[in-house]
């Protein structure tokens, strides 16, 4: 297990003090005042002045040197029975294999009424969704995501149904019926993995590097995120966390491994809203 420091993203006041550590040295003697005297609406006006303060390149490359001392605490939330749950411990979380959704579909779906009917078409279904990539690439890629807080609270239907692709497919055997019996089929649940900084940068930039990103006046993935955490919350130091839901998607062409596995829960249904 790693000894290196978990920066979790939720958990603001663990991280504050390191970041304050890499950015203030960059800053004006008087930042945080000035911040404070912004009274910025949103966090992204904070991560602006900060950006003004202390200039986009050196923050960015900054708080990229830090990342990758660090480790970074990604989750994954879905809908798992009792196998499932096993599956993931056992074997990681592996990349997406639309035909590998249907023992679950046919588990979930199968007592419907108009199921007979509808599974003549299944395998078509699963082609389009799949192979065919209706709606999106979906296929040899495995999803975590950075708060945790954003995955219960912000865009939780991947725990009232389980991966995306279940919902598109059953919607499409089943209509409303389809998503109604998904959710009743395992738990909701949130795996927590620790991924280390170096590998949590690359997967977050499958498109362009950190430094291209910058060179557009961007800062890049996760590194956005914590400057407008730490900038709002340096603005506002009394208002408990950030809330800020952010969905950054780390997205793996490859299993994540078992052993990178830190902790799961169940999720209380109440907690989630209804998934459309």
């Amino acid at each position: 297990m790693s000894k290196r420091f978990l920066f979790d993203f939720d958990r603001i006041s663990d991280w504050l003090p390191r970041v304050d550590a890499v950015l203030l040295p960059l800053m004006p003697p008087n930042a945080v005042t000035a911040l404070q005297a912004a009274a910025p609406e949103y966090v992204e006006d904070a991560r602006d002045v900060a950006v003004e303060l202390g200039g986009r390149e050196s923050i960015g490359n900054a708080l990229l040197g830090w990342l990758g001392l660090v480790d970074v605490a990604a989750y994954h939330g879905t809908r798992a029975n009792a196998d499932d749950e096993a599956s993931i411990n056992r074997s990681g979380l592996l990349p997406l294999v639309a035909n590998d959704r249907k023992a679950r579909l046919v588990r979930a779906l199968s007592g419907h009424a108009g199921w007979a009917s509808a599974s003549q078409r299944l395998d078509d279904v699963i082609d389009m969704y799949g192979p065919r990539s209706r709606h999106g690439k979906r296929e040899g890629q495995a999803h975590l995501t950075l708060s945790r807080e954003a995955l219960v609270d912000g865009f939780n239907h991947y725990l009232q149904l389980g991966a995306e692709i279940d919902g598109h497919m059953a919607r499409e055997l089943l209509g409303a019926d389809g998503l109604d019996l998904l959710r009743r089929d395992g738990r909701a649940m949130v795996f927590r993995f620790r991924v280390s900084g170096e590998a949590a940068l690359r997967v977050t930039h499958p498109f362009f590097t950190p430094a291209e990103l910058m060179a557009r006046g961007d800062l890049p993935n996760i590194i956005g995120e914590v400057v407008c955490a730490w900038a709002y919350k340096k603005s506002y130091p009394e208002k408990p966390g950030t809330r800020m839901h952010v969905d950054c998607g780390l997205v793996f062409e490859a299993a994540v491994p078992p052993d990178w596995i830190i902790g799961s829960e169940v999720i209380d249904e109440g907690l989630l809203d209804d998934a459309t």
